[in-house]
C-alpha cells in the first residue's frame, strides 16, 4: 500500500494544477452511469465496471479516457458485434483517492459489474488480492509491475513503463547513437514520481548499469511535485538523451535556453497531454523528441487508428479536430476493443448463458488478437501484458504533431 500512496497524491496535485480541482456534475455519491442502449429482451447485459475520477482532481485527466470506454462499449451494442449480448458502463467515482479504490469496487460489485477496468494509478495494485479471492478480473491501462507479477487476475491493458524503457534504449544504442564511435550516450531524466516515470526512470539506470558501453547514467530526478526544474536543467543540460517530465512543455523550454541539444525521449504517457504543448508554443522545444509507442498515430493507415476515427465520426464529429489536438488520450479505444473482443470470445466459447467472471479469466489468459504487419495482441497464463512488440515516433516541430521514426515494429525487452 505504501508504494502507492505516493504517486496517487502526485496525479491529485499534477491534475488539480492544471486542470483545476473539482468540476460540478449531477453525480450522488460520486457515482455516475453511462447512457444505457435499448437492449432486446432477451438480449444478456454484461456490465464493465469502470474505477475512475468523474469529479476529483483527475477527473479532466480521465475524461478522454472514459469517453473511450463508453463509445467502445456503444460501437459494439450498435454494430451487434456480440450477438445475444448488450455492453453497458457504470463507473466508479474515485476522486484520484486511495481510501475511495476498495468502496468503489465493492459498490460496482453489488452494482452488477461482470468486468472491471481502470485508468487510474494504484488501483490494481490495492485490488489484486481481492480480484484473486473473489475471481474476478481488471484490466488496467496502468502498466504497474507489482499488479502483474506474479501473474494474477489483473491484466494490463497499456505497456509497461520498464519494458518501454529497456527496448527503447536498445534501439537508441543501435539505430540512433553511435557508441562505438561517440562513446557512451550520457542519459537522464527529471519527472515526477507517478508510476510510469518511476518504472521508466529506474529501468533507465539498470540498463545504463548492464551496458556501460553503451549508456552513461548522469542522474534520475524524480520529484514529489515542482514545476520549478532549474536544479535538474543545470545537472542535466550536457546529457544526450533526458526522459523529461510528462507534463513538459516548461522543462523542454528551460532547458532549451540554456543552449542544451538534448534529445528528449520518453513513452505513451507523454503524448496525452499536447494541447498543453501547443498552448505554450513549445512544439520547437521538443523537435525531434523519440517517443517509445505502442501502436499507429493519428492518420496512418493503421487498422485500429481507422477504426478510432471512424468513431470519432460518427460520436464527436464537431469535436474531432479538438480531440486529436489533446494527443492520444482518446486512443484508448484501441485497448478498449481488445477488452470487448476478449468479451466477445468469451461468449463465443459459453454463449450468453455461460460467460462469467471466471470463463472470462479463462479465455483471457489464452487470447490473441491477430495484428496487420506486427507480433499479435496477446496474454498468456504466465502474461498479463498485451503488447509484444513496440515502435518508435517522432516529435515535428513544423507539423506539431508526431510522425514515424522507424518502420519497424521492435520485440518487447523485459530485462536489460
Amino acid at each position: 500500500m505504501k508504494s502507492m500512496k505516493l504517486p496517487i497524491i502526485l496525479m491529485i496535485l499534477i491534475t488539480s494544477i492544471l486542470f483545476g480541482c473539482e468540476k460540478e456534475d449531477a453525480v450522488t455519491n460520486g457515482v455516475n452511469s453511462s447512457t444505457k442502449t435499448d437492449t432486446p429482451p432477451n438480449d444478456l447485459i454484461i456490465k464493465i465496471g469502470n474505477l475512475t475520477d468523474l469529479t476529483g482532481p483527475g477527473a479532466s485527466g480521465m475524461e478522454m479516457v472514459n469517453t473511450a470506454l463508453e463509445d467502445t462499449a456503444r460501437y459494439y451494442n450498435e454494430n451487434n458485434l456480440i450477438p445475444g449480448v448488450k455492453l453497458e458502463v457504470i463507473h466508479w467515482d474515485g476522486q484520484t483517492d486511495p481510501a475511495r479504490i476498495i468502496p468503489g469496487y465493492e459498490w460496482l460489485k453489488h452494482s452488477g459489474a461482470d468486468v472491471f477496468t481502470t485508468c487510474a494509478p494504484g488501483v490494481a495494485v490495492t485490488l489484486k488480492p481481492r480480484l484473486a479471492a473473489e475471481e474476478n478480473v481488471l484490466f488496467s491501462q496502468v502498466g504497474e509491475m507489482e499488479a502483474l507479477e506474479p501473474p494474477g487476475n489483473v491484466f494490463c491493458l497499456g505497456t509497461v513503463p520498464e519494458h518501454d524503457a529497456y527496448t527503447f534504449l536498445n534501439w537508441i544504442s543501435k539505430n540512433d547513437w553511435d557508441y562505438e564511435k561517440n562513446g557512451p550516450a550520457r542519459i537522464g531524466a527529471a519527472a515526477w514520481a507517478e508510476p510510469y516515470a518511476t518504472g521508466f526512470v529506474q529501468a533507465m539506470k539498470k540498463y545504463a548499469k548492464v551496458h556501460p558501453d553503451q549508456f552513461e547514467f548522469v542522474d534520475g530526478f524524480l520529484s514529489d511535485f515542482k514545476f520549478n526544474w532549474s536544479t535538474e536543467i543545470e545537472a542535466l543540460k550536457d546529457c544526450d538523451y533526458i526522459f523529461p517530465p510528462i507534463i513538459m512543455h516548461e522543462f523542454a523550454k528551460g532547458i532549451r535556453n540554456t543552449g542544451s541539444e538534448a534529445r528528449f525521449i520518453g513513452g505513451a504517457p507523454h503524448t496525452a497531454f499536447f494541447d498543453l504543448l501547443s498552448a505554450a508554443n513549445a512544439w520547437q522545444a521538443i523537435d525531434g523528441m523519440l517517443f517509445v509507442y505502442t501502436g499507429g498515430w493519428w492518420h496512418e493507415e493503421v487498422k485500429l487508428i481507422i477504426v478510432q476515427e471512424q468513431m470519432l465520426d460518427m460520436y464527436h464529429q464537431n469535436d474531432k479536430e479538438k480531440i486529436i489536438a489533446k494527443g492520444s488520450s482518446y486512443g484508448g479505444v484501441g485497448t478498449y476493443l481488445m477488452l470487448c473482443d476478449i468479451i466477445a470470445k468469451t461468449v463465443e466459447k459459453t454463449g450468453p448463458e455461460g460467460f462469467n467472471s471466471e470463463t472470462l479469466y479463462q479465455t483471457a489468459q489464452t487470447w490473441s488478437y491477430p495484428m496487420e504487419d506486427r507480433a499479435d495482441y496477446t496474454y498468456g497464463p504466465e502474461k498479463r501484458y498485451i503488447f509484444n512488440d513496440l515502435c518508435v515516433l517522432e516529435a515535428s516541430g513544423t507539423q506539431q504533431t508526431l510522425v514515424r521514426n522507424d518502420s519497424v515494429y521492435y520485440p518487447i525487452l523485459t530485462e536489460p
